[in-house]
């Protein structure tokens, strides 16, 4: 009956050496969603105190599990044209924010819109954000000379 006993231990020591090398350590060093958790943090210092942010994470078109991506115009354009198509695809459904103008992304994540510009530099702000509560933003730089 001990010999049970100690087998049982035994094969339990085992199982949880091979879990925690392969979960825990991770000695191949895949990405392993939901068990370490990475938070890349920024300071910030200002009058006697340190302010902790999230640092958004950017790889592959996505900042904080939303996609966004810019087809027009390119940043730091140039144009002669006052007002300019913003196109660009995101999550379906997603809401988009082009500076102040509120719009929806259709079925395929598609949005469209015109903005109007002003002569010189024009800081244009696309905001996206979808059900899940993820976010993501890019500004662009337009710069419109008239003729």
């Amino acid at each position: 009956m001990k010999n049970t006993y100690l087998l049982v231990i035994l094969l339990l020591l085992i199982a949880g050496t091979g879990i925690y090398f392969k979960f825990i350590r991770n000695d191949n060093n895949e990405q392993l969603p939901n068990l370490r958790p990475h938070i890349n943090l920024t300071q910030q210092k200002s009058k006697n105190m340190v302010h902790l942010a999230p640092t958004p994470t950017v790889s592959n078109g996505y900042q904080d599990g939303i996609a966004l991506t810019i087809e027009s115009p390119k940043n730091n354009s140039v144009t002669n044209q006052s007002k300019i198509v913003i196109s660009g695809k995101t999550s379906p459904f997603a809401e988009v924010f082009v500076n102040d103008q509120k719009l929806a992304a259709d079925s395929k994540g598609i949005f469209v819109t015109s903005v109007e510009l002003d002569e010189g530099e024009n800081l244009i702000i696309i905001d996206v954000n979808d059900a899940k509560g993820n976010n993501a933003e890019e500004t662009l730089s337009v710069n419109y000379q008239s003729q």
